[in-house]
C-alpha cells in the first residue's frame, strides 16, 4: 500500500490500546477498604472486593473500576471530616456504599433502607449510590432515569456528573439490547453531553461513546471507515484504539480483510 515502515511509523501502534484495569482496581479497592474501617460500627468486609460480574462459561467481565473505589474513598474522607467518624449517618453512608460494591459481582443486591430522618446530604448521596448500584446490576434504563433525576436536582453535589452518567447508562443499554429505540436514546444522551457548556464532567468522552454505539448500530459502515483510516498514509495518535476496534468488528466475518489475514498468517508462523 506504499505505507512507510520503521520505528516512526509504528509509534502510534506501539502504545497500548487499553491498559488493564486489574492492578489499578485492586489498589483503589484497597484504598476504599482502608478508608471505611475508620468509621465506627462498620461491618467487616471479605478480604477482596470482587469488581467483576459473572458471565457465561464461568468467565467474568469488568464491572466496577478503580476510579469508583477512589471516588468512594475520597467522598468518605470528606464526610468524615464534615460529620465525624462516629456519626450514625456516616455509617449509613458506608452501608450504602458497601451495597453498591457488592453489586459489582452479585445479582439481586438492594440498597439499605434510609431513615426518613436522614439529613439532606445523605439523601442526595443515597440517591447517587442507588443509581450506581442499578448500573452495576445491569438495570441500565433504571440507572439512566436515576442519574437524569439527579441532574434535575439543583442541590445534589452529584449533579455535575449526571449528563455523563446518564449517557453511560444508555450506552450500556444500547450495547445490551441493540434496539432502534436504545440506539436513539443513547445518541440523544451523548448529544446532550457534547452540547453542554465547556468543561462539563467527562464531556471529552462523547466522541468515544458515539463510536461505541455506532459500532453496534452500523458495524459494517464503521469497519469500512476504520479500514480506510488505517490504510491511509499516516496514523492518528490513537491508532491502537482504532486497530483494536477494527479487529473486534471483523472477528466473526467469513472472509477477514486482507490485512488481518496477513497478520494472522504471520502469527501462525511465529
Amino acid at each position: 500500500h506504499g505505507l512507510p515502515v520503521g520505528h516512526a511509523a509504528g509509534a502510534g501502534l506501539s502504545v497500548p490500546c487499553c491498559n488493564s484495569p486489574d492492578q489499578d482496581t485492586w489498589d483503589q479497592s484497597q484504598t476504599w477498604t482502608a478508608a471505611r474501617v475508620a468509621v465506627t460500627g462498620v461491618a467487616a468486609l471479605p478480604e477482596m472486593i470482587q469488581p467483576d460480574r459473572p458471565i457465561a462459561n464461568d468467565a467474568t467481565a469488568p464491572n466496577c473500576f478503580g476510579e469508583a473505589f477512589a471516588e468512594a474513598a475520597s467522598t468518605l474522607q470528606n464526610r468524615i471530616q464534615s460529620y465525624g467518624a462516629a456519626s450514625p449517618w456516616v455509617k449509613a453512608w458506608v452501608d450504602g456504599q458497601d451495597a453498591v460494591f457488592k453489586g459489582c459481582s452479585t445479582s439481586g443486591v438492594a440498597m439499605p433502607a434510609l431513615d426518613p430522618a436522614a439529613p439532606a446530604w445523605l439523601k442526595a448521596d443515597h440517591a447517587y449510590q442507588a443509581a450506581a448500584l442499578a448500573l452495576y446490576q445491569g438495570d441500565n434504563a433504571g440507572a439512566a432515569a436515576d442519574f437524569a433525576a439527579i441532574g434535575r436536582d439543583a442541590q445534589s453535589p452529584w449533579r455535575p456528573m449526571a449528563l455523563y452518567l446518564t449517557a453511560r447508562a444508555l450506552v450500556r443499554q444500547a450495547r445490551a439490547t441493540k434496539t432502534p429505540q436504545a440506539f436513539a436514546d443513547a445518541h440523544r444522551a451523548i448529544a446532550a453531553l457534547a452540547a453542554a457548556p465547556a468543561g462539563t464532567f467527562a464531556q471529552g468522552q462523547a466522541a468515544s461513546m458515539t463510536m461505541i454505539v455506532n459500532e453496534r448500530e452500523t458495524p459494517a459502515k464503521i469497519a469500512d471507515a476504520l479500514n480506510a483510516e488505517l490504510s491511509g498514509p499516516s496514523l492518528r495518535e490513537d491508532a491502537a484504539v482504532d486497530f483494536r476496534d477494527y479487529v473486534d468488528l471483523n472477528d466473526k466475518v467469513t472472509q477477514p480483510p486482507q490485512i488481518l489475514d496477513w497478520i494472522a498468517t504471520l502469527k501462525a508462523k511465529t
